[in-house]
C-alpha cells in the first residue's frame, strides 16, 4: 500500500566547478569554456574573470566567455561555472 507525500520545497545543493585559463595575447582575444559539472549536476551559471582591466569581456554565456586584450602584455582569461542539482528528500 502506497501513501500521497505532498512535494515540499527544497532548496538546490550548488558546487563550483574548478577553474578553466587561457591566455589572451596582447592586442588579442581568446575565449574560455567553463569546465563540465560533475555528474547529476547541471551548469546554471558561468563567472568569468580576466587578469587586468585593460582586458574585457566582449560576451559572457553560461557555457563560457570571450574577452578583448586591450593591453600590451598578455593577459589571462578564467571561467568557473556553478553546477546545481535538486537533492533528494
Amino acid at each position: 500500500v502506497g501513501y500521497f507525500s505532498a512535494p515540499q520545497a527544497t532548496a538546490l545543493k550548488c558546487v563550483q566547478s574548478g577553474l578553466a585559463t587561457v591566455d589572451i595575447p596582447a592586442g588579442g582575444s581568446a575565449t574560455v569554456f567553463s569546465p563540465s559539472c560533475p555528474a547529476g549536476y547541471a551548469k546554471t551559471s558561468t563567472s568569468c574573470d580576466t587578469t587586468s582591466t585593460s582586458a574585457y569581456l566582449t560576451i559572457s554565456a553560461i557555457g563560457g566567455c570571450q574577452a578583448r586584450n586591450t593591453s600590451a602584455s598578455l593577459q589571462q582569461l578564467t571561467a568557473q561555472a556553478t553546477c546545481c542539482r535538486v537533492p533528494g528528500r
